[in-house]
């Protein structure tokens, strides 16, 4: 998890990121060492048992790190892996029609409560659905902690609205793209400054498209743990898609009312297979490697 509060809104020489190794100690402070010891051991262990294993370190690690956050007088925290990345999810050449509405007119409806349910539901859809015509580009000056500051008093920043938002995922491949094309999107400063050709995020461009939900799958989730009290934040869920039991509601979000989208890369079969996971295979790579629906 990371946090994107602002160091201070006047502050804009803030731009160093701290980071901090965490081990099973960290993730687990109520168990002895032997403990931990015994945890680590896989040795004769089956897939399903090392599976759980994992997901269960995933979800007591999200946890640790959402407590961290809040004693330290944070608000939203970021919960995904280190090969997503949150972003902007600007209107484009690639969106479909808008959504049919979800919600009934406020002038219909029976009730005083329901109207203003639905009106509720009314201003958070459009609000989001309107936003991604102006979200700042990617790539400029407007960092998203700049923009939820901003639009802290709009839908879905606003304090009486859910803590646990859930945002989409965009599936980038390993294809990689013409490298004029890759440059004509680089500013100068950076290819003064990198070698563009070691970036995921500059040299993967084909992706599985805004609907192709076969390889994009489910969301992740950004949390306002400010909001969240400690005891909700250590009873976690089963499911990175919505970490924590009762308030993320729900693993699947629509492009068509997303303001952000988490861009997710497979990245070279050498650094895929850094993460230890016995669901990653050579064969499962190679099916991912070449999608290409956009770019």
């Amino acid at each position: 998890g990371s946090n994107f509060d602002h160091a201070g809104e006047n502050d804009k020489s803030y731009t160093k990121m701290n980071i901090e190794l965490w081990g099973d100690a960290d993730i687990y402070p109520d168990r002895t060492p032997e403990q931990i010891k015994e945890l680590q051991n896989i040795q004769g262990l089956g897939a399903d048992e090392i599976v759980r294993r994992h997901i269960d370190r995933q979800m007591q690690m999200m946890s640790q790190c959402m407590k961290y956050h809040k004693r330290a007088g944070r608000t939203w925290v970021i919960l995904a892996d280190s090969d997503e990345y949150l972003v902007f999810n600007p209107k484009d050449k690639n969106d479909r029609p808008p959504m049919k509405k979800n919600w009934k007119d406020p002038n219909t409806v029976s009730t005083p409560d329901k109207a203003a349910t639905e009106n509720w539901w009314h201003r958070k859809f459009e609000y989001q659905k309107t936003t991604r015509s102006r979200v700042p580009r990617i790539g400029g000056n407007v960092s998203i902690a700049d923009f939820v500051l901003a639009e802290k008093n709009q839908h879905p920043w606003l304090y009486e609205d859910d803590p646990c938002l859930n945002v989409p995922r965009l599936f980038y491949s390993s294809k990689k793209s013409n490298p004029s094309v890759v440059l004509s999107a680089v500013p100068d400063r950076i290819q003064e400054k990198y070698d563009t050709d070691t970036l995921n995020t500059i040299r993967y461009r084909h992706n599985a498209g805004k609907f192709h939900n076969k390889f994009n799958l489910l969301g992740k989730s950004i949390v306002d743990v400010a909001r969240v009290s400690f005891e909700n934040l250590a009873h976690v869920s089963d499911n990175t898609h919505s970490p924590i039991r009762g308030v993320c509601k729900r693993a699947y979000t629509k492009y068509d009312i997303s303001i952000l989208r988490f861009n997710h890369y497979l990245g070279p079969w050498e650094e895929h297979t850094k993460r230890e996971d016995v669901r990653r295979s050579k064969e499962h790579y190679d099916w991912k490697a070449n999608i290409s629906e956009a770019e």
